[in-house]
């Protein structure tokens, strides 16, 4: 990350420096990194609920690279805030790009972390579990990935897939385990997940952990789960 760029203010939530830049250079709001990151995706990661509410304010476009900042905001522990405030905007269905009101209110509510209307939903329409979004995902990956263990219960008990594969090959077990979810690794790895499935890469999750897990503690604890 380059010192003294819009990226590196967002991502310490130096939120007097960002309004400088934005100020001097309005276009920044919107400016990829070398990763091809925008400022509200390190906001959104780093839990930066005061910057990611002023880059909306200027006019963050929640739709870039397919909505990927929910997609990063919502993979962190106790980030609901932030996550609830780019739903109001709309960056979940950019992301997610529901079919139908039905698959909209759902994935709202799996976002959200919201168990009891997730589970009265299904209650009313068990084919909720099977809907498909942008990529393929069903609820169940984004659950995964987003480390919501009462959420992903909920739909397990409602026969989600718990091998289901996306379009980009990716399956609720690298979901979870991917992003340092330890206790829903566990959980799928109970209810049936196969730990040798492959990416399409040929490596299994284990062995793409391995990767990480030496400077990543929350990866480092997936690992020691999928080797018991």
């Amino acid at each position: 990350m380059e010192s003294g760029s819009i990226h590196e203010a967002a991502s310490y939530g130096d939120l007097d420096t960002l309004k400088k830049i934005v100020e001097e250079r309005p276009w920044t709001v919107d400016q990829d990194d070398r990763h091809g990151w925008r400022p509200v995706f390190h906001a959104g990661l780093r839990r930066r609920l005061d910057v990611v509410q002023y880059l909306i304010d200027r006019g963050a476009d929640l739709a870039a690279h397919d909505g990927y900042a929910i997609h990063y905001a919502a993979e962190v522990p106790d980030n609901k805030d932030i996550v609830s405030l780019l739903i109001t905007y709309g960056g979940l269905d950019a992301h997610t790009k529901p079919s139908n009101e039905a698959a909209r209110q759902f994935i709202y509510a799996v976002f959200l972390a919201n168990v009891h209307r997730v589970e009265t939903m299904l209650r009313t329409d068990s084919r909720l579990v099977h809907v498909r979004y942008a990529r393929g995902d069903t609820a169940l990956h984004h659950a995964s990935r987003n480390g919501d263990l009462d959420i992903v219960r909920q739909l397990v008990v409602h026969e989600a897939d718990v091998n289901d594969t996306a379009d980009n090959g990716h399956f609720p077990l690298y979901c979870a385990a991917g992003h340092g979810h330890a206790e829903t690794t566990r959980y799928l790895l109970e209810n049936g997940a196969k730990r040798d499935t492959t990416m399409a890469d040929g490596k299994t999750v284990a062995d793409w952990l391995r990767q990480f897990s030496d400077h990543d503690l929350r990866m480092k604890a997936c690992l020691e789960v999928l080797e018991r």
